[in-house]
């Protein structure tokens, strides 16, 4: 018991190092299944940009002389749209507005978060009050305004919100024309103010070179609509509504596009960089960036009427990116010439057909009808060359259809107009072109390879953890039986309670049936010797296992592929094999007897007999309850009264025993004679009484004096005068 006990305990942690490296592969496992799929979505997942046309609707921003800032914000941001949407199949575009409609703050900013945008652009138009005029465009990121100027546009791009009636609810009570409310951004700690400042700093570079526009630098501002995007975020002013020149400019055909394409431009190498960063390569092509011809000059002589931050405060907060270079090279096409020409810094291969001593004619005979043969001098002669190409394979071919002409061609090198080493030309050729063939392996290959890499490692594991190494050596053996009882593959195989390999395959042996064949993978290390055996045992909880029985013959050995007898032992499940048929003789006993119990068990009486009991024995827990109180209360008081009136009755007899009773029952009959002798009186007419109660005569005479004299006296009630008759003067007549 105590064994067993010790053995629970320790379980666990005896158990606990293979259950760490079967999780740990699985682990890996699984993670070389998913990484394909998060490479894929790397590379698939779209890059969501959202487009902010500031104010509209009711709100038309700054307004000049021929227009309104609501207007040429959404027409600049819809162009914008429109070639991120033609020329980025991998990039979505989510307008905040697309029309002329009032959208508030918070709201273009919860557009933002909610489709999850790797970039937040708002477009607005600058303006300057009391006819105050200048010139150019500017990009602002969320921050502290560090001038009155960066207040000034912060208070006026914000002063939107009181367009809105519960603007003091939904934002906190903040004041767009009050500077103490944009202290709060002074602590505010802009995760993505890096790369939105770096961003600015492309759009402004775009304006500068591209456009054509006067630069007015990189700015902060506590902007509202910026504060609560979860993205890189910028505010785009592109130009001076309340200038003139400007206003016509942005209202323009020529300038909405241009301002349009310097955005998307600076878009797209911000793009490019981050794919870089995040992959190692990017898919978004540059193109090729001319000067505008239709923005208008740039006059930096004229100063402006009012300066705003003409210089960019904001470059000590990161430097301008430098952008790599995204021309493509081309090599250009070179016509054919009597020289070579090889000042190329790639490799090129040539076929030498011949050499002279003297420059030859085009017509030459010895040229043999090549119209584009060049020649370049070494050691004074003049070597004649045909077919240049920076592809060997090419060349070699070409090489192939002049042998018949030029026996004695062969192939040379050239690097910067040098001849080289063609082996090393050669070399360096084949290991270019598997690079170039690297370059163009799509992500559904490198998904694929990683998958296959993935699916080999699993199949691997699985057999690892049944036990099966599929790269270490063993030797096999074969085992018969007439039956395995449930030995499955994978099955461990033990000799002498250690584990020594594993069941590889079972099959039926169907030239010799009723027989099983069974394989077994043993370690190189056993050797079993002949007379050995192979034991299925039958555990007991139904799970069997083979057991490898050495036999003591240390001379004569197996041979790998050899078959081994194998034999079968059941156990326990023998022994109550050979129990069965007892227990089968006794199974008619046992179901008669069940029967019976059933007929009894069903009988309808036993419940009802079952409940009268029941009932019953709760009437007599309450008797036996009563009888209990009766014996313990009532039965002593009522023994006590007894014994005092059996006392009574003592002192009563005592009494009864001193009676006369002689003389008591003559007084006793003279009384009864007594009480005779009146009855007799009553009933006789002799004496009044008995003609009082004999004579009905003398009854009624005495009812009807009863009645006169009732009568009379109601009268004399009536009239006393008749009656009474008393005066002091004498009778007096009626």
């Amino acid at each position: 018991m105590s064994f067993l006990q010790n053995s629970t305990t320790f379980a666990p942690y005896l158990n606990m190092k293979p259950h760490r490296t079967y999780i740990l592969y699985i682990s890996i496992c699984l993670w070389l299944l998913v990484s394909p799929l998060c490479i894929g979505n790397l590379w698939g997942k779209d890059f969501v940009v959202v487009i902010d046309a500031g104010h509209g609707g009711h709100d038309p921003g700054a307004i000049g002389k021929i227009s309104k800032e609501k207007n040429i914000n959404l027409n600049v941001a819809l162009k914008l749209g429109n070639l991120i949407k033609r020329n980025c199949d991998d990039v979505k575009v989510v307008y905040t507005r697309s029309r002329d409609v009032f959208i508030p703050l918070d709201r273009r900013a919860e557009i933002a978060n909610n489709a999850k945008a790797d970039l937040f652009i708002s477009v607005h138009t600058n303006a300057l009050a009391n006819n105050r005029t200048a010139k150019g465009a500017s990009t602002w990121t969320l921050g502290l305004a560090k001038s009155d100027a960066n207040l000034e546009v912060a208070k006026r791009e914000n002063s939107v919100i009181l367009y809105e009636n519960d603007y003091q609810t939904r934002y906190a009570g903040f004041n767009p024309n009050s500077a103490e409310s944009y202290i709060i951004f002074e602590f505010m700690q802009d995760k993505y103010m890096e790369q939105s400042v770096h961003l600015a700093s492309l759009v402004q570079k775009q304006f500068r070179h591209t456009c054509r526009r006067v630069d007015r630098g990189v700015h902060q501002a506590g902007f509202l609509v910026l504060k609560a995007s979860a993205m890189p975020s910028i505010l785009v002013e592109l130009g001076f509504i309340s200038t003139p020149e400007e206003e016509r400019y942005l209202n323009s055909e020529a300038g909405a596009n241009t301002m349009a394409k310097g955005i998307y431009h600076a878009f797209l190498n911000y793009k490019r960089e981050q794919e870089i960063r995040l992959t190692g390569a990017s898919k978004t092509i540059i193109p090729t960036e001319e000067p505008s011809t239709n923005a208008p000059e740039i006059a930096q002589t004229q100063k402006d009427s009012e300066e705003v931050d003409s210089t960019p405060k904001q470059r000590e907060l990161i430097a301008e990116a430098k952008t790599p270079a995204t021309t493509a090279k081309t090599a250009p096409k070179r016509p054919i010439v009597s020289e070579s020409a090889t000042n190329d810094s790639e490799i090129t291969f040539k076929i030498q057909i011949l050499t002279s001593s003297k420059p030859l004619t085009k017509n030459d005979k010895r040229l043999k009808g090549l119209k584009d043969a060049e020649y370049y001098k070494e050691g004074g002669l003049y070597k004649y060359t045909y077919g240049a190409s920076s592809d060997y394979n090419k060349v070699l071919r070409t090489k192939r259809t002049i042998s018949a002409q030029f026996k004695d061609a062969f192939i040379i090198a050239f690097r910067n107009g040098e001849k080289m080493n063609v082996n090393e030309a050669i070399t360096e050729f084949k290991k270019r072109r598997i690079e170039n063939k690297m370059k163009y392996i799509t992500k559904e290959v490198r998904i694929g390879i990683a998958g296959i890499v993935a699916l080999c490692v699993l199949v691997y594991g699985i057999n690892w953890l049944k036990g099966i190494h599929m790269f270490q050596p063993s030797s096999y053996f074969y085992a018969k039986f007439q039956n395995v009882n449930g030995l499955t593959k994978s099955s461990p195989v033990f000799a002498d309670g250690v584990r020594v390999g594993i069941v590889r395959d079972i099959e039926y042996d169907y030239v010799n049936p009723g027989n099983v064949i069974v394989e077994v993978e043993l370690d190189t290390e056993l050797r079993i010797p002949k007379g050995s055996s192979a034991e299925l045992v039958s555990e007991l909880m139904g799970g069997v296992r083979m057991n490898i029985l050495l036999a003591n013959n240390p001379r004569e050995k197996y041979a790998i592929g050899d078959t081994i007898p194998g034999t079968l032992n059941n156990g326990m499940m023998e022994s109550v094999a050979k129990l069965m048929p007892q227990i089968e003789s006794m199974l008619p006993k046992l179901d008669s007897i069940l029967t019976s119990l059933n007929n009894i068990v069903g009988d309808k009486s036993i419940p009802s007999t079952l409940h009268s009991i029941e009932t019953t024995t709760a009437n007599l827990a309450v008797v036996s309850s009563q009888m209990k109180g009766l014996m313990s209360k009532d039965i002593p008081q009522l023994t006590g009264k007894l014994n005092t009136i059996g006392d009574n009755f003592v002192a009563i007899s005592g009494n009864l025993k001193e009676i006369d009773y002689s003389a008591i029952f003559q007084k006793v009959d003279a009384t009864l004679a007594n009480v005779k002798m009146i009855t007799e009186k009553l009933n006789s007419k002799d004496n009044t009484i008995g003609l009082l109660f004999n004579d009905p005569a003398l009854y009624n005479n005495l009812n009807a004096t009863t009645e006169n004299a009732a009568s009379l006296l109601e009268d004399l009630k009536a009239h006393p005068k008749r009656y009474v008759h008393f005066s002091l003067f004498g009778k007096k007549d009626k």
